[in-house]
């Protein structure tokens, strides 16, 4: 018996059905014609980021341990872990104050029930005793638990002057 021969029709049909498949999986959706991620789960994240943001500058750290998970860490630029109740408590105590916290060239990816929010991050003020005043590359991980999104990490790297 002759085998049935793909022709170059059958292989795009293929292609097409691997990217379909694929992008469902991943949580995408298929807008316009072009496949584009969930534009309000950004939106959410992004407004995550900036409550965050606004509790950090206003010493807010009920709302800090609303939007942090328990299990959340917090890598900074000199490589120091700490994780939520540290850094909760370091703002309690005036170990950590911060001035001013600028975020630009924010991106969001969307991974299910993850989420990746990258950014450039200008700030002024201390963080655990130490001077953290500069410019910094940033990388937050969200999840979604129990139906509700919570910051699980952050990354923190110094942008080197040239």
């Amino acid at each position: 018996m002759k085998k049935p021969q793909v022709g170059i029709l059958g292989l795009a049909l293929m292609a097409v059905a691997l990217v379909v498949t694929t992008s469902a999986s991943c949580g995408l959706r298929m807008a316009g014609g072009l496949y584009t991620a969930s534009v309000q789960t950004a939106q959410e994240i992004r407004l995550l980021e900036s409550r965050l943001r606004e509790a950090a500058l206003a010493g807010a750290t009920a709302v800090l341990n609303d939007l942090l998970a328990d299990d959340y860490t917090n890598t900074d630029a000199y490589g120091m872990v700490r994780y939520k109740a540290q850094v909760i408590a370091d703002i309690e105590s005036g170990n950590t104050s911060v001035e001013a916290i600028g975020l630009d060239d924010i991106s969001v990816r969307l991974y299910g029930d993850a989420a990746v929010l990258t950014a450039k991050r200008t700030v002024r003020g201390r963080a655990a005793r130490r001077d953290s005043t500069g410019q910094f590359r940033q990388i937050r991980v969200y999840a979604k638990r129990q139906g509700r999104w919570q910051a699980v990490m952050l990354q923190i790297t110094r942008i080197a002057e040239s």
